[in-house]
């Protein structure tokens, strides 16, 4: 009966380093899955290294970009603003001009100059009543 008490607590810690084992075993395995070695003390730090270096020309390339973008903004000619605030209100035709009546009458007279006769207006009081 002896031999069934040591055995039982024998089990137990077996199990719980078999479980321990395998829970980091899969970290490691993560971690290499990911590019990142974890083999020596320089593992870790080199992969950081690489990436803060991939990290840098990335932002030197953004900071490059935005810098020519701010050029080509400079360059441009900007257009000349009106500063009349009612301007768009306003119709931008002008109205014609009055036409320039001239003040000489024609020397000679034709026929077709002469006045016409004049016919009364409609409903205008005549010499017939209305019923």
């Amino acid at each position: 009966m002896h031999s069934q008490i040591l055995k039982k607590p024998m089990l137990q810690n077996l199990a719980l380093s078999a479980a321990v084992l395998l829970a980091l075993a899969g970290t490691a395995r993560a971690q290499a899955d990911n590019g990142i070695q974890a083999t020596g003390p320089n593992g870790l730090t080199a992969a950081k290294d690489a990436a803060d270096q991939k990290a840098a020309k990335e932002y030197i390339n953004r900071m490059e970009a935005d810098q020519q973008y701010q050029k080509a903004i400079r360059d441009q000619p900007s257009a000349k603003s009106s500063s009349d605030p009612w301007g768009t209100v306003r119709p931008t035709t002008t109205p014609p001009a009055p036409a320039v009546k001239s003040a000489a009458k024609p020397a000679t007279k034709s026929a077709s100059s002469a006045p016409k006769p004049v016919k009364p207006a409609a409903g205008a009081a005549s010499g017939v009543p209305n019923q």
